[in-house]
């Protein structure tokens, strides 16, 4: 059958959300990718994006692929991620791009120059890669590209080259 939660939407929805199993993380022993092997201490992490569903999927994939997470922050738009990114210490961004009131590209703009969020890594989540983003994304501390839909597998893989030691090899990268 696979991975089962319910998930509470912030308009009231409970999401009843499965993962089968073909689609869920290997052991060590497999050949699937294991995070906790990689990142030494748990990590903050900050969801961006508008759709209740997309975040609930992705912190499932979390959870799945045994990312060591510390704390998982969840905001709507880009106001409410800077107010937290203000407030908390957070180590990884996954943010969608287009979002009501302030995108995911003029966020991390706004990180960008910002030195207290500037070396904050970012994972763009999105349906489609445009290259009229391309050139806004590429003035800003984006580091990856995670394209929907998306398995525990690909969200691990994202993380481990965003934070693991070959971060050099995930610059630009696209699962």
């Amino acid at each position: 059958m696979g991975y089962r939660d319910q998930v509470d939407g912030r308009l009231g929805w409970r999401f009843d959300v499965s993962v089968p199993h073909r689609f869920q993380t290997q052991t060590s022993r497999g050949a699937g990718v294991v995070v906790r092997d990689v990142i030494q201490r748990p990590i903050n992490i900050l969801v961006v994006e508008d759709s209740d569903a997309v975040r609930a999927v992705l912190a499932m994939s979390l959870k799945i692929g045994k990312v060591p997470v510390g704390r998982l922050y969840q905001a709507t738009q880009g106001l409410e991620a800077l107010s937290i990114l203000r407030s908390e210490s957070i180590d990884l961004v996954f943010t969608d791009i287009h979002m009501p009131e302030m995108d995911g590209i003029e966020l991390m703009e706004k990180m960008s120059s910002d030195r207290k969020f500037r070396d904050i890594p970012v994972v763009v989540i999105s349906y489609k890669e445009s290259p009229s983003n391309n050139e806004r994304l590429a003035r800003t501390n984006f580091q990856a590209y995670l394209p929907k839909p998306f398995t525990p597998d690909n969200v691990a893989k994202v993380i481990e080259d965003v934070l693991g030691e070959d971060k050099e090899n995930a610059l630009r990268r696209v699962c």
